[in-house]
């Protein structure tokens, strides 16, 4: 049986982990930040993909990471942290977003009171416009969300199919139907165009 470098970089990099995290357990601020340091970036842009806002992306990746120093003693050292934070973010973007459409459909209901039946359009973003235009986005924006979150955290975070099962609540099995499922749609789509 012979081991790749990566197999072994990656036996390493999880025991380094599992080090931090123990050490994080035992209230050990230096070991927390160097995990932020690690994971800041990628639960940053996983929760703008979620939610499509920077402001709020940065709040909700400083809020997982807020309540994993203030739950520290429930951290297992022994499962890998990126699921977790991973799930957390999900979490904390899914319900922002649920908020904010109650807010945004508010806003427009007096808005539209305000103009006297006159409704304002609303332009999206540039970053908005740029990913609106293109075919794949357009593809994607057609599968379930779940089939374009799973997606996501494969392609773009390089997550395993049991890291993906873990964030997103669901069996080993389950999440490589739905990513397997997710891909073949998406292919169906963009072949169909």
């Amino acid at each position: 049986m012979s081991h790749s470098p990566r197999a072994d970089f990656d036996y390493e990099e999880s025991s380094q982990e599992s080090a931090l995290v123990a050490r994080v357990r035992e209230g050990d601020s230096k070991a927390f930040r160097i995990l932020v340091e690690r994971y800041m970036d990628s639960v940053t842009r996983f929760a703008f993909y979620i939610v499509h806002s920077h402001d709020s992306a940065d709040d909700i990746a400083q809020n997982v990471f807020v309540g994993m120093w203030q739950y520290r003693q429930t951290l297992d050292p022994a499962r890998p942290l990126k699921p977790y934070l991973f799930r957390a973010t999900r979490n904390r973007a899914l319900n922002e977003k649920k908020s904010n459409a109650v807010r945004n459909a508010y806003a427009e209901q007096v808005q539209a009171e305000q103009d006297s039946g006159s409704i304002l359009a609303f332009e999206p973003s540039p970053e908005g416009l740029i990913l609106s235009t293109s075919a794949v986005q357009h593809a994607l924006e057609q599968l379930s969300d779940r089939r374009r979150l799973a997606l996501r955290l494969r392609l773009e975070d390089e997550m395993t199919h049991n890291e993906i099962a873990q964030v997103l609540d669901i069996s080993y099995e389950a999440a490589k139907r739905l990513v397997g499922r997710a891909l073949a749609e998406l292919q169906k789509i963009l072949v169909s165009r």
